[in-house]
């Protein structure tokens, strides 16, 4: 089996390879943000539900460097609670 080396590649480039393989998976179109803040969303689908929201809202995450322990720590107080108070119907992570 072939082993990749993701850390060549820049963030904005992992972010458009997760977007192509979850629209893959999904067998929907995402939309993928610029590089910047983006308040807790990388991708998301283009539809929305009856509250104006996005139904999927995806994250790339690429923490080869640190630990285990330290991510952990960073999604739950970083990365959570953007997710609530986005409330999207699916919350997809990619690492």
């Amino acid at each position: 089996m072939p082993r990749y080396n993701f850390s060549e590649i820049s963030d904005f480039e992992f972010e458009e390879l997760s977007r192509d393989l979850l629209q893959a998976e999904l067998g929907v179109s995402l939309e993928l943000f610029t590089p910047g803040p983006d308040q807790g969303i990388d991708i998301r689908n283009f539809g929305a539900d009856g509250n104006g929201r996005s139904t999927i809202v995806g994250q790339c995450k690429r923490w080869a460097q640190n630990s285990y322990a330290s991510f952990l720590r960073h999604l739950l107080n970083a990365e959570l609670p953007k997710i609530r108070n986005l409330a999207p119907e699916r919350y997809i992570l990619m690492t």
